[in-house]
């Protein structure tokens, strides 16, 4: 549903590749499983925000609409 639904938002999507560098990582995966368990994530969708020298800043889990996903990504350029 994020990838439907709240990542097709224009005002989100601009804002997202002003600000932030996103990739999308499968859970199920080598590559997504070694992340689930380094940072504990319990449930999907998982949203991880790190900082420029790649320390873990943010971790929200679960379905986001896009105004939430938006008012989370600039709380989190705060940090």
């Amino acid at each position: 549903m994020l990838k439907s639904k709240t990542f097709t938002n224009k005002e989100l999507g601009e804002f997202f590749n002003k600000n932030f560098i996103s990739i999308r990582i499968d859970g199920d995966k080598k590559e997504g499983s070694e992340l689930v368990n380094k940072y504990d994530i319990s449930g999907y969708p998982a949203q991880l925000f790190f900082d420029k020298t790649g320390e873990l800043v943010h971790k929200d889990m679960g379905y986001v609409k896009a105004d939430e996903f938006l008012k989370l990504g600039k709380l989190v350029l705060k940090k």
